[in-house]
């Protein structure tokens, strides 16, 4: 379920939900900057799917550092993917980069 402005919640099935909890990480999946941080504190690098599903929507705009080992376990339409660690499966915004190619089965 999701808050929205002025205390009223929605439901959403559990894959959209995720998927709009990753809009708001906006790119943190592979490796990212955290460009809200605190100077006095600074966010914690979050290593496992898990943590990032986690995240409420005003967290993950907070901008969390993420890196996050697994394995792409499916290509949704190009260049976005899914990658599974040990916790959980989680939606990549992929880029259409060559710099960044990635292959089904893959560990990235």
């Amino acid at each position: 379920m999701l808050q929205r402005a002025g205390g009223r919640s929605r439901t959403y099935p559990a894959r959209v939900e995720r998927c709009l909890v990753l809009a708001a990480c906006a790119g943190l999946v592979l490796t990212a900057t955290a460009s809200a941080q605190s100077p006095e504190k600074p966010l914690p690098l979050l290593t496992h799917n898990e943590q990032v599903r986690r995240l409420s929507p005003e967290q993950a705009a907070m901008g969390y550092p993420v890196r996050v080992r697994g394995v792409i376990t499916m290509d949704a339409p190009s260049p976005d993917f899914f990658v599974q660690d040990g916790t959980a499966g989680i939606y990549v915004e992929g880029s259409n980069s060559e710099k960044y190619p990635h292959r089904l089965g893959e560990l990235v």
